[in-house]
């Protein structure tokens, strides 16, 4: 994971989101 991933914004996101995010992180 990089530190420019948005970790604060990660909780609150959805199931379907965070997947796509750990995609692209």
């Amino acid at each position: 994971m990089k530190k420019t991933s948005p970790k604060k914004n990660l909780p609150f996101l959805p199931p379907r989101k965070s997947k796509n995010l750990k995609f692209w992180i």
